[in-house]
């Protein structure tokens, strides 16, 4: 089941018809809003039920946090997504995230961080996996290392379910 940073896990999941139509204010093109996934579950502690709609990553906080999670990537992968709330790209790739985690999500961590709020923290991405800083830029994260990464419109929901399929099935041969 995958792990939304700082969410509680779902128990059952439900996959939604897709959303209103919205008109996109660039090309006038009538559009439906992706489908959304309902997450029903519970909070052990206190047996209350919660309903997210849609799934979202978490916020990577800091260099430490990252760390954690680095580590935390040789029990399952970690999908890092950076955005720009200023670029059109961007929206559009973090509409193929969630249309990712909507229809297929993986057992991997999910994290996100907005440049404009981070940039200190994305340059510490790109130069620890050696890599250029670009927005929108998808990274999975597997054993401490780099296995895949993608950026602007080769971000999509299918190519970031094959890289993580590769990464853990890398993982299970070991």
């Amino acid at each position: 089941m995958p792990t939304l940073e700082g969410s509680p896990t779902c128990d059952t999941r439900t996959a939604l018809p897709p959303g209103p139509e919205w008109r996109n204010w660039q090309t006038q093109e009538t559009q439906n809003l992706p489908p959304v996934t309902r997450c029903v579950g519970s909070i052990p502690s206190s047996g209350t039920t919660f309903f997210m709609t849609p799934l979202t990553p978490g916020t990577l906080r800091d260099v430490a946090h990252l760390d954690s999670l680095v580590a935390d990537s040789f029990d399952k992968p970690l999908v890092i997504f950076k955005h720009s709330r200023s670029c059109g790209t961007s929206h559009e790739a973090q509409d193929e995230l969630q249309a990712h985690l909507a229809q297929a999500p993986r057992d991997a961590t999910y994290v996100m961080i907005t440049v404009q709020e981070q940039r200190p923290l994305s340059d510490a991405i790109a130069q620890r996996f050696s890599l250029r800083h670009e927005t929108p830029q998808v990274l999975v994260v597997r054993d401490g290392r780099l296995v895949w990464s993608a950026t602007h419109f080769r971000v999509t929901a299918d190519a970031l379910g094959k890289a993580i399929d590769q990464a853990a099935a890398a993982q299970a041969a070991l």
